[in-house]
């Protein structure tokens, strides 16, 4: 009954590294494939471009574990679970939603990195001993003994950074003026709500550490305040274009790597997957004998 069990948990792992191998080998070939446009004469569609990253406007973007300056970010930190089976276990990890921008000799665009495979030569992994690190403090070995060992994981994307990306490319309309200062200072607001001891600083106006509702609305007057005077010097009647992930099951890519560099990592990884359902494969067919 377990080897049955065991059998057909193989078998369904195995099937999902062929899948994953298929994929990585597809990204490969989606690389070494396309064109590279320039996004001025993009055409609307599935695209490839190359470019420099960078924030918009005053949107500054914080990574919550180095506190790092950046243009995106994800991050992951695990705690270590000892006992007879030993790992490391996922206790938090997320992600940066917020735009930034794209831009070539003919022109920018905003991506939308949700659901993009990225890969970023800013990746950083360390220890400690508290659950987030800029809170740890220094500890005796005894200190050290009693206490919860923790890894965190930081990859970011920084300003300035040469950008490879390939993902659907749209072309939105430009909105009237005060749709533009709505967006703004939404974008404001996101853009505060990241460094929350400014925030606290600016508005916490009773000083019991909490921008309660009445605080927010005052940040929400101001914001709306900054947007509108930005507007009108910065008014943009021009169309926006967009980089997002595709409605299909076409890659959505953005790496900071060479796309010869990026092609290979895939057929690498493509490679290391195969070997590993030739693994599994073994081991469902020795499994199989076994129980004949």
């Amino acid at each position: 009954m377990i080897e049955g069990i065991l059998v057909a948990a193989f078998a369904v792992f195995a099937l999902g590294l062929l899948a994953a191998t298929f994929t990585s080998l597809k990204k490969a070939r989606t690389i070494e494939n396309i064109p590279t446009s320039r996004i001025r004469s993009a055409h609307q569609g599935y695209v490839e471009l190359l470019g420099i990253a960078d924030t918009v406007q005053e949107q500054a973007v914080f990574a919550p574990l180095t506190g790092t300056r950046c243009v995106w970010y994800d991050y992951r930190i695990e705690r270590y679970k000892g006992g007879r089976s030993s790992r490391w276990v996922i206790v938090e990890q997320g992600g940066s939603e917020q735009h930034f921008r794209l831009y070539d000799s003919s022109g920018e665009c905003l991506v939308d990195p949700r659901h993009s495979d990225v890969t970023t030569s800013h990746s950083k992994t360390w220890s400690g001993y508290n659950r987030h690190p800029a809170r740890t403090q220094k500890t005796s070995l005894l200190g050290r003994l009693r206490r919860q060992r923790y890894r965190y994981t930081e990859r970011r994307i920084h300003p300035g950074q040469p950008l490879y990306a390939i993902g659907w490319f749209h072309t939105i309309h430009a909105k009237n003026a005060q749709q533009q200062a709505e967006e703004h200072k939404a974008a404001l607001l996101a853009s505060w709500k990241q460094d929350q001891a400014r925030l606290l600083e600016r508005f916490d106006r009773d000083g019991n550490g909490v921008v309660d509702q009445a605080e927010w609305e005052l940040a929400r007057h101001q914001a709306a305040r900054q947007a509108r005077a930005y507007i009108e010097d910065h008014y943009n009647p021009a169309d926006l274009h967009m980089l997002a992930k595709p409605a299909s099951n076409q890659a959505f890519i953005l790496s900071t790597n060479d796309p010869s560099q990026l092609s290979k990592h895939y057929r690498k990884k493509a490679a290391g997957l195969l070997f590993a359902f030739l693994v599994s494969v073994g081991l469902v067919s020795w499994f199989a004998v076994r129980n004949l």
